[in-house]
Parts: structure tokens; C-alpha cells; sequence
């Protein structure tokens, strides 16, 4: 075999390792606690598996970018080390795609303690490679393919399996809390149903309160039957837009972040309110 063929132990500069163009996508980093245990780990015992990276490659991906290891880089560059040697992936450099993103996949979905979330997403993107793309989750038949490889990776019922294929699309920052804990998965798969306009508002929102699971309850509170929940809607609004209403325009920016939380509630909630009083207007017509 030449070495085209052979995945080869290298020394690698650390600082030049590429991380994943996905690795965000599917995978979040360690929090600041198991990384240094981890790097604690690698101190004494030293790597136990190596990094492993794709080298110039015909699947277009940059050169040094890691399949494997990148909270094991993480860990290494905490430990003050600049130059590790890795595995470097010749026999996966000239394609297809498939092997390579298996790869990905595999090693983080094995070495990983992964929340509900993360394991579906990737076991999601597996089958998508399995099947080489023949299923698309906007069709019946997809759908229920995504579902029954959720419940067998989650080993859930059909129900919560469904939720959770909701969640996965959520925006970004509701996925985020729910896997902090922040919102229950009915909470957080209840959120699809809201406008379109809320929901692309709806990460920016988030990022500017300081509590964002008061305002995802708040939106999705909005969102039931008018009849019984418009009264605290907009009981709600007036409370959290009167704790700021004596602030002068040129202040605005001097908000605590409890009234930006409060504002960034009030103003998904009153997103929603909109949609749906737009939406039955409509239908009266």
C-alpha cells in the first residue's frame, strides 16, 4: 500500500488543526468543568487515542480538518501543549463523502455523553448517509423513517420521538434550552407552532434576555386559545413593558438584564398575539 492508502501517526501543530465545519451543527463543546478534567486526564495518563485528521483531500473539506478529537485538542492546547502527534486519514482523503462524515460521526457519537438531542441529530444524519438520501423528512415516508430511528436511538415511544423531532427544528437558542433544562420537551416542541415571524426573531430574542425560558412559555402561552389566555398575554406585556417605560430613549442600552428579559417576553409574546389575531382575521374574510 502507498502511503495514499494508509492512515499515517504525524506531528501536528495544534494551532493548525481545522475543527469540523458540522462539529457545532451536532456536537456542543465540553463545559468549562469536564474540560479540565479532561485535560486533567491526558496529563497524567497521557492521549490514549489520537487525533485523528483528513489531509488534502477530493471532498472539500480543508486540509487538517479533525474527524476525531476535538474536545481532545481542546484539552491538550489547557495543558500548555502546542504539537501532538495525530492519525492522519490518507485512506480517507480521496472520497466519497459518505466514509468521512461516518467518521465524524461515529467517534463523537461513541466517545460522547450525548444529551437526547444531539444523539438524534446524528443518528439522523447516519441514516440520511445509509440511505443515501433517498428519504426527505418533508415526506410522509421520510417522516416516519426519522421518527423510527429516533424511538430505536432514544429508545422512547412514538410520541417522544415526535416531540423531539420538532425540537430539532426549533431555532437554535429554544434546542439550546432545552437541553440546559431550561423548558420541558412539550415546551420546547410546542414552539413549531408559532408565526414564521416569531420564529426567525426568535434567536436574537433569546440572546437578549437573561431568561429565556420565561419567554419561550410566554410565546408559546400566547399561542392557545385566544379566548382564555388573551387576558394574561396581555396582562403580561403590560407588566414587563411597564418596568420600562419611564426609561428615557437615549438610555435604552442601560437596561439590567432583567428588564431586557423582561422586554425580549414581552415582545414574543406579543409576536405571537399578532400572528394569531392576523391569521383568524383572514380566515373571517
Amino acid at each position: 500500500m502507498t502511503r495514499s492508502q494508509v492512515a499515517t501517526l504525524e506531528p501536528r501543530r495544534l494551532a493548525a488543526l481545522v475543527p469540523h465545519p458540522d462539529q457545532g451543527k451536532f456536537f456542543a463543546d465540553l463545559d468549562s468543568a469536564a474540560l479540565r478534567a479532561l485535560a486533567a486526564d491526558i496529563g497524567r495518563e497521557g492521549l490514549k487515542c489520537p487525533i485523528e485528521i483528513l489531509p488534502k483531500n477530493a471532498v472539500d473539506l480543508p486540509a487538517n480538518t479533525i474527524l476525531c478529537g476535538h474536545q481532545r485538542r481542546r484539552a491538550l492546547l489547557l495543558n500548555g501543549v502546542t504539537v501532538s502527534q495525530v492519525l492522519v486519514r490518507y485512506d480517507l482523503a480521496g472520497g466519497p463523502v459518505g466514509p468521512v462524515q461516518r467518521r465524524f460521526l461515529d467517534d463523537n457519537m461513541l466517545r460522547r455523553q450525548l444529551g437526547d438531542l444531539d444523539k438524534a441529530r446524528a443518528a439522523v444524519a447516519m441514516f440520511q448517509l445509509d440511505s443515501g438520501g433517498r428519504y426527505r423528512l418533508s415526506e410522509i415516508g421520510g417522516y416516519a423513517s426519522y421518527l423510527s430511528v429516533i424511538q430505536r436511538t432514544l429508545c422512547v415511544s412514538e410520541r417522544h420521538a415526535r416531540r423531539v423531532s420538532r425540537v430539532l427544528r426549533a431555532p437554535a437558542a429554544v434546542q439550546r434550552a432545552y437541553a440546559d433544562g431550561l423548558v420541558t420537551l412539550a415546551t420546547a416542541a410546542a414552539v413549531c407552532d408559532l408565526p414564521r415571524g416569531v420564529l426567525d426573531t426568535m434567536d436574537a430574542a433569546l440572546a437578549a434576555t437573561a431568561n429565556p425560558r420565561t419567554a419561550i412559555q410566554a410565546a408559546v402561552a400566547a399561542k392557545r386559545p385566544l379566548g382564555v389566555h388573551l387576558p394574561a398575554a396581555v396582562a403580561r406585556i403590560v407588566r414587563d413593558v411597564g418596568q420600562i417605560a419611564d426609561t428615557p430613549p437615549d438610555r435604552i442600552d442601560g437596561l439590567s438584564e432583567a428588564q431586557r428579559g423582561g422586554l425580549a417576553a414581552a415582545l414574543l409574546t406579543l409576536q405571537t398575539l399578532v400572528g394569531r389575531l392576523a391569521g383568524g382575521r383572514r380566515r373571517a374574510t
